[in-house]
């Protein structure tokens, strides 16, 4: 495992940091992304990836995105902000509707305060 994955709680949010990953390791990293989220349950994740030379691509997104939840009864509970450096913005919006049509809400940012204050408005209805 080349790659490091660290979490935390930051209220209702679970923060997870994948740092080093390689495509190679999308499914270890999916397995391991979808045991934290049901350990904690949280109502929103964030997923800073900017510490990866490897961004993903769309469909590597999708596929990452779309494992995640699939032992889990309603997976479009919960939102999604994805923090990247930018480096593929132009991905971006046909990532989110690629995932968008599984029916999960996800956003790509490039900074966490954006991303972390997205999560919060997509969780208060739910409240």
């Amino acid at each position: 495992m080349a790659y490091s994955l660290i979490s935390h709680r930051d209220g209702d949010l679970l923060v997870i940091e994948i740092r080093d990953a390689r495509a190679a390791d999308n499914l270890e990293i999916s397995a391991e992304l979808r045991r934290r989220i049901l350990e904690e349950a949280p109502l929103g994740v964030l997923i800073d990836i900017r510490g990866n030379s490897e961004y993903p691509t769309p469909v590597t997104s999708y596929n990452r995105i779309s494992r995640q939840f699939e032992h889990v009864n309603q997976p479009t509970e919960i939102p999604f902000a994805i923090v990247d450096s930018g480096e593929r913005s132009e991905d971006h919006s046909f990532q989110e509707d690629l995932v968008a049509n599984r029916g999960y809400t996800v956003r790509f940012f490039h900074d966490v305060e954006p991303a972390r204050a997205w999560l919060k408005q997509q969780i208060e209805p739910s409240r």
